[in-house]
């Protein structure tokens, strides 16, 4: 409520507005940066946060950003500007998602185990200070975070200056990757398709609890190019809740998707996965991408499977 409405003033209220918000900033923007760093450090180093190596990339321009939010958190407090103090907060874990997106240490720990263990640090060093900033307002679950964060000193004991040091987070600390702690609150209001899933075909008549759906003929069937590829490169689409961009060999010519799967996906979790691609979609511009084709995917009360082959079928082959 304190990021949609200034303390003191009115406000309009909706539970629509709410429920997007929580999902926005605390399920996808805070819950969801430590739900994809954390599984990386226990997969690549055995659970313990690794050291930082020299600055690179966009490592000073996260850790500038860092201090600066730290630094100017008690001059809206003093002028009791609680949604402007969230606003500097949520600024610095926008920043740390874009960075992480950037910096892909999924991929950096393929060639450079040391690059991508810089990454994380800084990642997992950037929701440390926003913990500690952002204890006030969300008390428990700020302490859930901290806990999984792994870090000895409680949080209880944490004060504005240790948000402002960077580098406050111990190499070596013992992560403990757990539960989501801003599951999203799924609303169902219909079946809406997204950039890569496909939507229900129209409702009919509902016979006996079960809705059912028009038909097609075998030969409007076979109009569709559906074939087996491998997902070669996947990143987060620039300032979009779910959007994916992935890049996908189907079988000597490589297709950009953009497709709809955070939070049930990360991009890192794509890279090498065998998908089913409908390959003869109208090519469409979905947030300054071309979009030249659309992953088929199961949905179920909020959750997103995508489809797959049982053997090793090799890209392009055509699903018939």
């Amino acid at each position: 409520l304190l990021r949609e409405i200034p303390f003191g003033e009115d406000g309009d209220f909706s539970r629509s507005g709410l429920v997007h918000r929580f999902n926005a900033d605390l399920a996808n923007d805070y819950g969801n940066l430590l739900n994809r760093t954390l599984p990386q450090v226990e997969r690549h180093f055995d659970g313990l946060v690794p050291a930082r190596g020299s600055e690179a990339g966009k490592d000073a321009a996260l850790r500038q950003t860092a201090v600066e939010v730290a630094s100017s958190i008690e001059r809206f407090i003093d002028r009791v500007d609680f949604k402007g103090a969230l606003e500097e907060i949520w600024k610095l874990l926008g920043t740390a998602n874009k960075y992480i997106d950037e910096e892909a240490p999924w991929q950096a720990v393929r060639t450079d185990r040391a690059r991508a263990g810089t990454v994380l640090y800084n990642t997992l060093e950037a929701v440390r200070i926003a913990t500690i900033l952002l204890s006030p307002w969300l008390p428990t679950a700020t302490a859930r975070v901290w806990e999984q964060l792994g870090i000895a000193a409680s949080l209880h004991t944490q004060r504005l200056d240790d948000a402002r040091r960077w580098g406050g987070l111990p190499a070596g600390t013992r992560v403990g990757p757990g539960a989501p702690i801003f599951p999203r609150i799924e609303t169902k209001v219909g079946v809406a398709s997204g950039p890569g899933r496909s939507a229900a075909a129209p409702a009919a008549t509902a016979t006996g609890g079960r809705a059912t759906v028009s038909t097609i003929s075998i030969d409007e069937f076979r109009k569709l190019d559906i074939r087996v590829g491998e997902v070669v490169s996947a990143t987060r689409v620039p300032e979009t809740e779910k959007l994916i961009e992935v890049k996908v060999d189907i079988g000597g010519e490589v297709r950009t998707l953009v497709t709809g799967l955070v939070p049930q996906y990360q991009p890192e979790e794509l890279i090498g996965k065998r998908v089913i691609v409908l390959a003869n979609l109208e090519p469409r511009r979905v947030r300054g991408v071309t979009s030249q084709g659309m992953l088929l995917a199961a949905e179920w009360e909020g959750e997103v499977a995508l489809l797959t082959v049982e053997k090793d079928a090799p890209k392009g082959a055509k699903i018939t």
